[in-house]
């Protein structure tokens, strides 16, 4: 944890939705205790976008335009 690497990857990752894949956006769900993982997606550019509540679990919801 703390080196980077899963910025780098998910930084990959969404070049290749965008150059590959024709993504225009992509949505993911955090939980909303887990600080490292929305702190990552921040880093990325996504944006909150809501709250969802999927069974007893709250999750936020985050969208990126690619």
């Amino acid at each position: 944890q703390g080196r980077g690497y899963a910025y780098e990857v998910c930084e990959a990752i969404l070049r290749y939705a965008k150059e590959e894949l024709d993504f225009e956006r992509v949505i993911c769900f955090v939980k909303q205790e887990n600080a490292a993982s929305l702190g990552l997606c921040a880093k990325l550019g996504f944006i909150e976008k809501g709250m969802e509540q999927l069974g007893t679990d709250a999750y936020i919801m985050l969208r990126k335009h690619l």
